[in-house]
């Protein structure tokens, strides 16, 4: 670990972090005490040497609701995100155009104790395609669904705008839009019963499989325990475990290559709140 970037105030804590553009310009987001229940997004640069610039807030207004997952597109003009908590009444996802400061948002899910449940967000380079994974708490496999949503469609419920491009019996545990949109990179069970983790590309037109990138975990009980978080260029997947928090790997996604990625100190990762962005 080379650096690190305190809260911008005492009662405030990081819950995610998005890459904004290019490879040095970042967005934190910033919780308030669950009882204020609000998101405050904050920029930040990475300079030479890895050393990170100050803390500067980001002219949108404050979110209300505790901001669980956060992504940015390539072009840096489109955030995205997630969010949850107590407070919130429904599970709600959210797109903001930061040209305009335009904030869309969507529901899914009625409340209840296990609603449906919709989250890994990723966006195309341009952010006009938003995909998710969508699906029943109550499915064995976890959520089966992956949809795309269009960021200039109106607000409301978020299965009234987006399209079911793909259903898998064996678990969506992870997914990516590539950068064009016209493909999705997908973890999943290599089985319908279980079996290894795999990564596979599909196309968001047909939903078939174009091809296997590899098997990038064991499997078993801690089958979904691998996330993964594109680069810039979107060529390469870092893929981070939650119960190996110090195990890093990286794939080429047009090879499929994986290498063991070495750090100077084992970087430290809460497995419940992990959030990378590189």
């Amino acid at each position: 670990m080379v650096a690190s970037v305190a809260a911008p105030r005492p009662d405030r804590e990081f819950e995610a972090v998005a890459r904004l553009g290019s490879d040095r310009t970042y967005v934190a987001a910033a919780v308030a005490s669950s009882r204020a229940c609000t998101t405050q997004l904050y920029r930040f640069t990475i300079g030479p040497g890895g050393r990170p610039s100050g803390l500067t807030p980001l002219s949108v207004p404050q979110i209300t609701g505790v901001v669980m997952e956060l992504v940015g597109s390539a072009d840096g003009n489109v955030l995205a995100y997630k969010v949850g908590g107590l407070c919130a009444p429904h599970q709600l996802t959210g797109v903001i155009h930061l040209a305009t400061r335009q904030i869309t948002t969507w529901t899914y899910g009625t409340g209840g104790l296990r609603p449906p449940m919709d989250g890994d967000l990723s966006l195309t380079a341009d952010g006009s395609v938003l995909g998710f994974m969508a699906g029943s708490p109550y499915n064995v496999y976890g959520l089966t669904n992956v949809r795309v949503l269009p960021t200039n469609a109106p607000g409301g419920p978020l299965t009234r705008h987006a399209r079911k491009v793909l259903h898998l019996r064996t678990g969506v545990f992870r997914v990516l839009l590539s950068n064009t949109g016209s493909q999705m990179y997908v973890e999943t069970a290599a089985a319908p019963r279980g079996g290894a983790v795999i990564l596979s590309v599909y196309s968001t037109t047909t939903g078939k499989r174009i091809r296997l990138l590899g098997r990038i975990g064991p499997g078993g009980l801690n089958r979904a325990e691998l996330s993964v978080t594109p680069d810039a260029a979107g060529k390469h997947l870092l893929i981070y475990g939650y119960f190996h928090p110090g195990h890093l790997e990286e794939i080429n996604l047009s090879t499929g290559h994986m290498i063991t990625v070495t750090t100077a100190q084992s970087p430290v990762m809460d497995g419940g709140q992990t959030s990378v962005a590189w």
